[in-house]
């Protein structure tokens, strides 16, 4: 793999794992506001993310390559508590995306297959049946989960 794609399918990892969930949900949660109310909220939001990740950067350039990751950037600036707040919040935020993940996927999983085969799933048997389809395709290989990345982005797209 040329250097090129390795660097189009980081891109494209870092979309699917950081932004994916608010390109769905986002929308969907401001549905009801209306149409001008939800347009304002998205603007809003899409400028908060933006001046963080702008001043995330900033703090990132300031550092050397391989000692500008989260944990180090947050002990430099907010000391030893911020490192441990820093590390908490990520442990968090990983936990929430997972389950969120998991839980729009399964409800996917368990109305699609009622709606065409009139089968109803419990609700744990469809997590657990996408948590293991997610968890072997990420076990199976790293290319792979590029592979499949790269195409759910593509129709997503």
């Amino acid at each position: 793999m040329n250097d090129r794609n390795k660097f189009i399918g980081s891109i494209l990892i870092l979309i699917g794992t950081v932004i994916g969930a608010g390109i769905l949900a986002l929308p969907i949660v401001c549905a009801g506001m209306g149409f001008v109310r939800a347009s304002i909220a998205l603007i809003v939001v899409c400028a908060i993310m933006l001046i963080t990740g702008l001043l995330t950067l900033e703090v990132n350039l300031a550092f050397k390559p391989y000692r500008n990751h989260l944990g180090t950037m947050a002990e430099a600036t907010l000391g030893q508590y911020g490192k441990i707040v820093s590390w908490i919040v990520t442990i968090l935020l990983l936990y929430a995306l997972t389950s969120a993940y998991i839980s729009g996927n399964s409800s996917l999983l368990g109305s699609n297959l009622e709606r065409f085969t009139s089968i109803r799933l419990p609700d744990y048997s469809s997590k657990f049946l996408v948590t293991m389809a997610l968890g072997s395709i990420v076990c199976w290989s790293t290319n792979v989960v590029d592979i499949f990345n790269r195409s759910f982005l593509s129709v997503k797209g």
